[in-house]
């Protein structure tokens, strides 16, 4: 990665405070945090050379003549809207009401396709949305879209978002007594039973033992007859998998033998075996919308919807849908978002995983304290009728493990494995051998260190190779063993705890390998004489070094628009769940959290069914009742994380069904406060909390308010949160709610003396007053802390999370779209910003000076195909954008070119660094398609932040219209001295390159400027062809071709031609 010089220089400057200060005064906590920003700032000095020409594939690309995937919405209503009068689910209407609904709706969209296809649309229509939704998915081109939202039977069209294919870490056990679910099993009496939850992932493999039980308890719902009536694509499958399609691939085979991750969501919804699910008596849907071919990796919202579609007309309760796109805008009113909600409205609660990217710059640095949009929550867990989920790290995991006898005792040592083995079916009694760090010559070499070989005079065949982590990368220890002969790695920590971690697999691996802890496997090591190894069938619980924490990976809220999400958290890091062919295993994701939650509805929602509220309110009270019993979670230096991390915490389906009184926001009814963005120094929040109970309650009132701890020196975002130093929070203290009432609860935040707390490596802690540095985010919790158990911890306390951004959001001084133009000498976070030519050559680079003063030598020829003709910005997006557009303004600011508008634009991130899109690119043309004057002009990009009356940010970039080559002068031969010399002169953005060419070949390239060049023991033949070819930092070449009078020394009138064209890639 290329950085910024300002970045650079700050690292720097704070390596040199952390070398020379940081242990005075240090404190553990300091400490810590020392070596966590030491050893992040000394990778951060590593700088590669700056490249002159950039790939498109390294970025986001657009082309109009593509095909796209879109949902194309129409006007009419959907099926389930049309049946709200009638005061049933959906899928409780009888069959011919349904029949008719369906059909009258199909037959609207067959005339609307048919009109389309008569005004000339080529589209092809691959699915028709009746239920949930009314319209249709179809594949278009680009430059198709616009003009299909011209139709006036089209309320929209929509690419559908693509989702990959979710790829999660490689543990339920423990979760239950996280989350409270064995409690309402036992204590309350619920467990899903009658309730019916649709799993929209990679497929379920029916025929797993925990998915097959006795069926004495289960109150099944939905039988083989029901499905059958219904003439779904799919097939009933088992009382417990009710139902089954693979709608990627339009095929009744729904297990994904490329993967676990459907079979282990569905374990942790309604598994009822060895392990059990959250709601344990719950029947399932199998919506399969990924493909078997693993060439596929993605699906899409179009894809979906269709399996969303059957499973309303199932009549689940609850859907999980544990997929996401990263750094999503909400977008009321679109297709998915109707689904969502008239689902919502039907009963039906949406589980949806927010993510696992972390926030935009993880993986390449700090946020900067200017751009505070670093959130990353990802659609379709946007919606507001949706339960956004974040990721907890579970307590304990449960792992294989291996074992060994010393002195007669024998010693468990519990491993994570690696590759596509399950290691005791393949590894019984082995015999090891201890590999070193496990190098050979190249990898020392590599890095850095004296050359050897860890495998040298070792007997490895058919033994296992014994390595220590270290110095080489996890892939290179497992070939470099496998190539010794080995056949099978054992590596283990060196940092001296017992942390398992999860290691690259190399894609050449043909032998199993596993990680081990630091004890056993320095035990193992330091024998005298290796020991036998054993690898039983069979699991052990091992501690979790991050237990309780949020998981590093959970994606960050707001949404671009300032909603909460996430909503709530639930154990997602380390999850045993079920796996295909009867195992068990471990994984890691937000994929994991949502099934909590889907789980945890559908106990919820059974509750609640059982006190005989109505189907239409379930949904909502069950959301109010997750958020309002959550328990906020803290970090390890015991603050609060921020809402924007945990929503309102974690979840806790008990005391859901236990608390006898919710509270939501007063303004719109959420249990949620969103402030969205303020320049007042102080808030006021009102909540209405509402006693369901018989008993009066009384609530202690309490406020937590808490901030983004700032890194001094440099003012970056910690990414962790501390309170807010002398924030004042006045209101209610206390508040009783009798029987049936609901009382008001007021509260005031004044942030008018409230300062920042900022770490400082060597000071410990600074702080900075907030009105000087505005611009931030202010959050917290407003607990209702319930006085009949205040010092027992056991009380149904509630929460209501609330974040509010003090500051401009997007307005006159709002925090930047765009990110800097790295290349042109403006701070940076992604090391982007630039414009290119057609071939993706940065315009003005010089060989000599790289891109210092690079803004000063932009410049085009428009016409010439053998010159740079385009101007093509590549940059990369601190925030999202609802609109950008691309335009050239002449010298006077003019428009001279309206180039492109684009719509919905999604931040950057580590994996999607930037945008590089030829549509946006100027050729030199006017409006009216003639090409411009030679002359100064300037790109300018308009970008419009995704928040109600947003305001445009605008970038102008300064480049020159060059059509004139450079020019050969005083063009001379001494034959006696053997010298050739000439000048160089040119109108435009100057010289760059040249060459000196004999026959064709070229004798002598230069970088060329404005100044005299002399050739010396030059000898000029008068059969020689001779030229000397100039070129401008436009790309135009102009060529002299030396004339044989030049030898009798005389100087001939100049025969220099310009001539279109340049050597491709010199600079």
């Amino acid at each position: 990665m290329y950085y910024s010089k300002r970045k650079l220089a700050g690292v720097l400057v704070l390596l040199l405070v952390l070398s020379s200060l940081s242990m005075l005064g240090a404190t553990p906590e300091n400490h810590e945090r020392n070596q966590v920003l030491e050893n992040y700032l000394q990778q951060e000095t590593e700088l590669s050379d700056t490249p002159n020409r950039l790939n498109p594939e390294d970025f986001t690309t657009w082309d109009p003549d593509k095909e796209y995937r879109v949902i194309v919405q129409l006007t009419g209503d959907a099926a389930i809207e049309e049946s709200k009068d009638m005061d049933e689910k959906y899928h409780e209407l009888p069959a011919g009401i349904r029949k008719n609904l369906e059909r009258g709706i199909l037959g609207e969209q067959q005339g609307i396709i048919k009109m389309l296809e008569r005004r000339g649309f080529d589209i092809e229509v691959l699915h028709n949305y009746i239920v949930g939704i009314n319209g249709f998915s179809a594949l278009a081109k680009g430059h198709e879209i616009e003009a299909l939202k011209e139709v006036p039977q089209v309320k929209d069209v929509f690419i559908s978002n693509e989702y990959e294919r979710p790829d999660p870490t490689p543990e339920m056990e423990f979760t239950h007594g996280m989350i409270g679910s064995e409690a309402v099993w036992s204590e309350l009496g619920y467990q899903g039973e009658g309730m019916v939850v649709a799993v929209v992932d990679t497929g379920i493999q029916w025929t797993h033992p925990d998915f097959n039980p006795d069926y004495e308890d289960y109150d099944l719902v939905v039988d083989e007859a029901h499905i059958d009536e219904l003439e779904l694509v799919g097939e009933y499958k088992t009382p417990k998998v009710v139902y089954g399609y693979n709608y990627f691939d339009n095929q009744q085979t729904v297990e994904d033998m490329n993967g676990n991750h459907g079979q282990h969501v569905a374990g942790t919804v309604a598994a009822d075996g060895e392990i059990r699910g959250v709601a344990p008596k719950a029947q399932l849907v199998d919506i399969q919308v990924f493909s078997e071919d693993p060439e596929t990796p993605s699906t899409s919202d179009d894809i979906y919807l269709r399996g969303i579609e059957d499973a309303l007309k199932i009549g689940v309760d609850a859907v999980n849908m544990s997929l996401g796109a990263v750094a999503s805008f909400y977008q009321p009113n679109s297709a998915v978002d109707e689904m969502i909600t008239n689902a919502r409205e039907d009963g039906v609660v949406f589980a949806i995983s927010a993510g696992n990217s972390a926030y935009s710059t993880d993986g390449i640095g700090f946020p900067w304290r200017e751009n505070p949009d670093v959130g990353l929550v990802g659609a379709p867990s946007l919606n507001k009728d949706s339960i956004s989920v974040a990721s907890m790290d579970n307590v304990a995991t449960l792992n294989n493990y291996l074992t060994y006898e010393i002195d007669g005792e024998e010693i468990q040592a519990p491993y994570t494995p690696a590759g596509p083995f399950y290691i005791p079916d393949v590894l019984e009694e082995e015999e090891y051998v201890y590999a070193g760090l496990g190098g050979v010559e190249e990898d020392y070499i590599e890095a850095d260190l004296e050359p050897q070989n860890d495998f040298e005079g070792l007997d490895l065949e058919g033994k296992v190779a014994l390595i220590s982590r270290g110095k080489f990368p996890f892939t290179a220890k497992i070939m470099n063993a496998q190539e010794a002969g080995a056949k099978a790695v054992i590596i283990f920590n060196n940092d001296g705890t017992n942390e398992l971690i999860n290691m690259q697999y190399p894609d050449n691996g043909e032998i199993p390998a596993m990680f081990i802890g630091s004890e056993p496997g320095s035990e193992l090591a330091e024998l005298e004489e290796p020991i036998t190894l054993n690898f039983p069938d069979g699991t052990i619980e091992a501690p979790n070094p991050t237990a309780g924490e949020m998981s590093a990976f959970t994606s960050w809220g707001t949404t671009p628009t300032l909603d909460m999400k996430p909503e709530v958290t639930a154990p997602g890091g380390m999850i045993y769940s079920t796996l295909l062919d009867g195992q068990y295993g471990s994984m890691s994701g937000t994929s994991m959290a949502a099934p909590h939650v889907a789980g945890s509805t559908a106990l919820v929602q059974q509750y609640l069914l059982n006190e005989g509220m109505d189907r239409e309110d379930v949904a909502e009270m069950s959301k109010i009742r997750h958020m309002n019993t959550a328990d906020p979670i803290e970090d390890p230096f015991g603050n609060l994380y921020s809402p924007r991390r945990q929503g309102a915490g974690m979840i806790r389906p008990d005391k859901a069904i236990m608390s006898p009184v919710t509270v939501v926001n007063e303004y719109d009814g959420e249990a949620k406060v969103q402030l969205r963005d303020f320049e007042e120094e102080e808030f006021t929040m009102t909540l209405e909390a509402t006693n369901h109970s018989e008993e009066a309650v009384t609530y202690d009132v309490e406020v937590d308010v808490i901030v983004d701890e700032l890194i001094a020196v440099l003012m970056w975002q910690w990414m962790d949160s501390a309170p807010l130093v002398d924030a004042v929070v006045t209101g209610d203290e206390e508040v009783t709610i009798e029987p049936g009432a609901t009382e008001t609860v007021t509260v005031t935040v004044d942030i008018s003396e409230a300062k920042i707390p900022a770490f400082h490596p060597s000071l410990g802690y600074e702080e900075y007053p907030v009105v000087d540095y505005p611009n931030l985010f202010v959050e917290g919790f407003i607990r209702l802390i319930d006085q009949d158990d205040v010092d027992g911890g056991g009380g149904l306390d509630l929460v209501v999370p609330y974040v509010g951004f003090y500051g401009d959001w997007a307005g006159e001084n709002s925090p930047r779209v765009l990110d800097g133009f790295d290349y042109y000498g403006e701070a940076s976070v992604f090391g982007n910003g630039v414009l290119v030519d057609q071939d993706g050559f940065i315009l003005g680079f010089d060989p000599e000076y790289e891109d210092e003063g690079l803004i000063d030598r932009i410049a085009i020829s428009p016409g010439n195909e053998d010159a740079r003709y385009m101007a093509i910005p590549v940059f990369s997006m601190m925030r999202n954008a609802a609109k950008i557009e691309f335009r050239a303004l002449n010298e006077d600011g003019e428009v001279v070119r309206e180039i492109h508008t684009e719509e919905w634009l999604r931040k950057s991130f580590a994996n999607n660094p930037g945008y590089y899109i030829e549509e946006f690119g100027w050729d030199g043309m006017d409006d009216e398609g003639n090409i411009v004057e030679d002359g100064q002009y300037y790109y300018e990009i308009a970008a419009l932040p995704h928040y109600e009356d947003a305001v445009w940010q605008t970038k102008q970039i300064s480049l020159l219209v060059d059509t004139k080559a450079p020019v050969a002068e005083e063009v001379q031969y001494d034959q006696d001295a053997k010298e050739l010399s000439w000048t160089v002169s040119d109108e435009g953005v100057g010289p760059v390159y040249m060459e000196l060419r004999v026959d064709g070949e070229v004798y002598e390239d230069f970088i060329a400027r404005e100044q005299e060049y002399v050739i010396e023991d030059f000898e000029f033949r008068p059969n020689q062809k001779v030229e000397i070819m100039i070129e401008d930092y436009a790309g135009n070449e102009g060529v002299y071709e030396l004339s044989p009078s030049l030898m009798r020394g005389n100087r001939p009138p100049h025969s220099f031609q310009p001539n279109p064209g340049r050597g491709r890639g010199r600079n």
